[in-house]
């Protein structure tokens, strides 16, 4: 994804249990360079709201992805 490589436009995480936060932080800041990823799905991973924090800028910036999939994990509204 670091490449924005133009053959990965859907990246499946989904249920994978083990992903750090510093993992999601290092996608967070592809995700925030990347044009030609389109969905990111990370449903029943385990990821909590700290753990999204790293996403709300690249997520401001990037206006490619059109498809998140958070659903299943500890987020919450606060």
């Amino acid at each position: 994804m670091t490449n924005n490589d133009e053959g990965l436009t859907v990246l499946n995480l989904n249920n994978i249990k083990n992903i750090s936060a510093e993992q999601l932080s290092r996608l967070a800041t592809a995700l925030g360079e990347n044009t030609k990823l389109k969905e990111l799905h990370m449903a029943a991973t385990n990821i909590t709201s700290a753990m999204v924090e790293p996403f709300i800028l690249p997520l401001k910036v990037n206006h490619d992805l059109e498809v998140l999939n958070l659903e299943s994990n500890f987020i919450t509204g606060e």
